[in-house]
């Protein structure tokens, strides 16, 4: 038990992360207050090259040296496959391009394990990395806690359970070296972003361990389900519309529901995409329209130039219009806003979104009109679309 608990501390230790970051030519310069930063003595001092802050909760301001600037926009770039681009771009490629099943039970995989360790961090109120000794570059997270850690989980979901359904539609024998590669394709990913979190200063090496084991548990279970889940949401209208209510309702019980976080937003914002995307599979096998605007792949090979066109073409004027119905749902979130707050016309966005911060369920409210909006039409309505115009 004492050698677990000196396991457990060593991989919870910060300066494990500051060695990573040395190694990697990241540099602590100082923690200087606001006050020294506005009399620039520290910044005109230092006499070292490629100098960069971070402003920080405390009043303070993280001074930090890059001496390799590949590594940085490298893992700055990498990390980002846990944030809202990534959300909004590659899963509805998928669900345009390959087949919208696999996506959407990948999608309900990711939505649930990303529920529990956001709430998990709320719960457990681990601290994350300590500066000084360790840089922490994304100012964005810092109002959240650190274990476990949920760009871990959601890379590690999103990566394993895809393939898991994948792998079950193709055949063993024929596919076995393109199964091997693509595996060890997706491990390097999963190792990546999940060293990008060291390398940014966001996580030790505890909860990016604490959160690949709990998104392993969870998605096992999730896996043998999977079946049973796809067949609720799709051959009951009414078990679907239910299922799809499920992730609204888990945002009133979620922990520390008043206090502002991102883990709190990106929770509401991920639990809106979820209900989105099942009530979108519900409604399509209710109208019977689930093969409309699906790709024909018949007599179509992988190396067909027309084939990458038609998927070019799809995909870039479905995330316009994704792109359009956002901006569309935060305006008319934001007009509706305006209205019940009786507030003036002058009145900024900024002022309406420290309005929505500060108000759990205006938030729930804003994240599940507009972003279960996104998710459904991305399922319905585009395909609707892209039958109209005969992309398929």
């Amino acid at each position: 038990m004492q050698k677990m608990v000196s396991v457990v501390k060593f991989l919870n230790d910060a300066s494990l992360v500051t060695k990573t970051q040395n190694y990697f030519s990241l540099r602590l310069v100082d923690v200087i207050s606001d006050e020294k930063c506005n009399q620039e003595d520290k910044l005109k001092s230092t006499s070292l090259k490629h100098v960069k802050s971070v402003n920080h909760l405390d009043n303070t301001k993280c001074l930090y040296s890059v001496g390799n600037s590949f590594f940085y926009c490298f893992f700055l770039f990498i990390t980002n496959v846990g944030n809202e681009v990534f959300y909004i771009s590659f899963l509805p490629f998928v669900t345009w391009n390959y087949d919208d099943k696999i996506m959407i039970l990948t999608c309900m995989a990711w939505a649930i394990s990303m529920y529990i360790g956001q709430a998990l961090k709320d719960i457990l109120e681990m601290p994350r990395p300590s500066s000084p000794p360790v840089v922490k570059i994304e100012d964005r997270y810092l109002h959240e806690f650190g274990f476990p850690s949920t760009h871990a989980m959601a890379v590690f979901t999103i990566s394993w359970t895809l393939l898991t359904l994948v792998f079950k539609t193709l055949p063993q024998e024929e596919t076995s070296t393109l199964r091997l590669i693509i595996t060890l394709l997706s491990y390097v990913l999963i190792f990546l972003v999940c060293l990008s979190r060291i390398y940014l200063g966001m996580h030790t090496y505890l909860d990016i361990l604490g959160g690949l084991v709990l998104a392993y548990v969870i998605n096992k279970i999730f896996i043998s389900y999977s079946s049973l889940i796809y067949n609720l949401i799709h051959d009951n209208f009414f078990g679907g519309t239910i299922f799809s209510s499920l992730f609204l309702l888990v945002c009133f019980v979620y922990p520390n529901k008043r206090r502002w976080s991102s883990a709190r937003a990106d929770t509401f914002l991920i639990m809106g995409v979820g209900t989105g995307l099942s009530f979108g599979m519900t409604c399509k096998a209710a109208f019977q329209i689930e093969n409309i605007g699906k790709i024909n792949f018949n007599n179509r090979t992988v190396d067909d130039y027309s084939l990458l066109g038609l998927v070019l073409v799809r995909t870039s004027l479905g995330l316009v219009l994704l792109v359009l119905i956002r901006f569309l749902c935060k305006k008319l979130f934001y007009i509706g806003v305006r209205k019940f707050l009786n507030l003036k016309k002058s009145a900024t966005n900024s002022c309406i979104k420290d309005f929505i911060k500060n108000n759990y369920k205006i938030e729930i409210a804003y994240n599940f009109f507009v972003y279960s909006t996104i998710s459904f039409s991305s399922v319905f309505n585009i395909f609707l679309i892209f039958s109209f115009l005969n992309l398929i």
